[in-house]
């Protein structure tokens, strides 16, 4: 009868000397295998991640090229003075630097940088381009406008088509207005 002194209330459930758990230490072979699976599955997120931020940059930074060039184009209309945009490659960079055509109004914009790969007004390549914004809202010179950054991202902007009113705007009307036509 001294068999049944094991465990009397269940043979399955654990005695002390299962419970006693033998620490084993990791092998080299698993921390290799560990940390190679890491750098495979880091390699792959990061290779995925940089196309992702690269065209994110680019979205933004055209984002905030559209909003200076609409700027500049309200500027215009708003204060009847015409402005400019000038676009140039700078190393491996763009400069957006606008300016006023009338010396005595005061201009201070910060040039705005922008990094993407070409240029091309109708088709040609450009280092150096120029938007006018006039006074009467005509925007010069007229045509087809491409931006690219590598062969997968790029934006085409078709001017003046760009700079129509958005809702909630209204149209300029030019010249005299008369006290009746309030």
């Amino acid at each position: 009868m001294t068999s049944i002194k094991r465990n009397s209330i269940s043979p399955f459930l654990p005695t002390r000397s299962r419970l006693i758990y033998t620490a084993r230490g990791i092998t080299l072979l698993e921390l290799l295998l560990g940390f190679t699976l890491i750098l495979f599955a880091a390699g792959i997120i990061g290779w995925k991640g940089h196309a992702f931020f690269k065209k994110r940059r680019f979205t933004t930074e055209m984002k905030r090229f559209e909003e200076r060039c609409k700027t500049l184009h309200r500027l215009a209309m708003n204060m009847q003075v015409d402005w400019g945009g000038v676009i140039q490659k700078d190393g491996d960079r763009w400069l957006f630097n606008a300016f006023c055509e009338d010396p005595s109004t005061p201009s201070k914009l910060s040039p705005l940088s922008l990094h993407f790969s070409e240029l091309l007004w109708n088709g040609e390549a450009q280092t150096k381009f120029q938007i006018d914004f006039f006074s009467s809202g005509a925007i010069r010179p007229l045509g087809s406008l491409l931006i690219r950054d590598g062969k997968e991202v790029s934006q085409n902007w078709v001017i003046p088509l760009v700079f129509e009113l958005e809702e909630g705007e209204v149209v300029k009307e030019l010249g005299p207005i008369h006290p009746d036509e309030t």
